[in-house]
This record gives structure tokens, sequence and C-alpha cells, in this order.
């Protein structure tokens, strides 16, 4: 796999997760903004071992800035 596609994978997977994370956020009742979706995304980065996905979500946050 070239550079070029595994910056499209990384990108793909950033996009992913802040869309689960904005309908998680709209599911709890909370309103959706900065704050509450980088709040979600800390939190699941928290719940979850998986080193890839904590590093998804770190990048998704810093995307949300």
């Amino acid at each position: 796999m070239n550079a070029e596609n595994k910056n499209q994978e990384l990108f793909n997977d950033i996009c992913r997760v802040i869309h689960s994370t904005v309908i998680m956020v709209r599911k709890s009742g909370q309103i959706i903004n900065n704050y509450s979706v980088n709040m979600m995304l800390q939190a699941r980065a928290g719940e979850c071992d998986d080193q890839y996905f904590k590093r998804i979500c770190a990048l998704a946050q810093n995307m949300m800035k």
C-alpha cells in the first residue's frame, strides 16, 4: 500500500469515528457542538485498549479544533 492510500485510509477512519461519535452524542440527547463531540471522543478512546483507535480518536479531536 502506498503512502497516498494509507493517508486516505487514515482520513476515512477519522471521518467514520467523527460520524459515529456525532450520532452517539445525538442519541444521548446532548447538544451537538465541538465540546460535546470532543468529550465523547475522549470517553470512547478511554474505554478502548486498541492503540490504533485511540490514535484515530486523538486525530479526530485535533481535527475538530
